[in-house]
């Protein structure tokens, strides 16, 4: 009877002082912490990315004809253009960004000028039919904005044409046209803004303003040279592709 009642107190007791460990816990709530919001993504413009563009060019050609008697004039024309780009974004610093572009574009501009002394007439003609770009670019990126600087050289494939219209020069007779073709080197300035609409894919518009060398094209057979200095306002739109994205 002696052990029963030992052992009856002992399990009472355990009971009991487990009921009130329990009870106790009941009275401790656990602690979560809460996790940590994730870093807000910004918009990745670096690497190497291709595309395309379309727009509108202005092109002013200041000239000095040496046709019989001296003179100047000033010739312009607009056309619709069209082509392509590739390049490559480095990352300066979070919010700094820059990049190298090439681009080509192909359009149809077309100028004319005629000149009259006496019974001499004579038709000038310049066409244009392809032209482009090497730039560096800076730019300042706002998450999926990218306002940007740009400047560097520039090239345009030039095609000048005079007819004998009337009248003889030299060994120009009616009829007789003389072409000559030339790539003139200059440079070109220019900004844009840009904006990211997938992790690859992103728009453009562009405003770039081209100066070229004073070119000078003979015409032997009439013995007569024309000197010009050209210049071009280019607006494009435009989409990239990004080609190096992962996630």
């Amino acid at each position: 009877m002696i052990r029963l009642a030992s052992l009856l107190l002992t399990t009472t007791a355990v009971v009991l002082f487990g009921s009130a460990a329990g009870a106790a816990d009941l009275g401790v709530q656990p602690v979560y912490k809460a996790v940590p919001a994730p870093t807000p993504l910004t918009y990745d413009w670096r690497g190497f990315y291709v595309g395309g563009h379309i727009g509108g060019v202005n092109s002013t050609v200041d000239s000095t004809t040496i046709d019989i008697a001296t003179g100047t004039g000033k010739i312009d024309s607009s056309s619709f253009m069209g082509g392509g780009q590739v390049g490559y974004n480095f990352m300066l610093t979070p919010s700094w960004r820059f990049g190298v572009e090439a681009d080509v574009s192909a359009t149809s501009l077309r100028a004319r000028q005629s000149s009259v002394v006496g019974a001499a007439v004579v038709n000038y003609a310049r066409n244009n039919d392809l032209f482009g770009t090497v730039r560096g670019r800076v730019g300042y990126a706002a998450n999926n904005w990218l306002f940007y600087g740009t400047g560097g050289f520039a090239w345009s494939n030039e095609r000048v044409t005079r007819t004998q219209v009337a009248g003889v020069v030299n060994g120009a007779v009616p009829g007789i046209s003389e072409s000559a073709s030339a790539t003139l080197g200059g440079w070109v300035v220019g900004g844009g803004i840009e904006y990211g609409l997938t992790p690859n894919i992103s728009i453009k518009a562009e405003y770039l303003h081209f100066g070229f060398e004073r070119s000078g094209t003979t015409f032997p057979v009439a013995g007569r040279r024309w000197d010009d200095a050209v210049s071009k306002d280019t607006v494009k739109i435009g989409v990239n592709w990004r080609l190096n994205w992962a996630p």
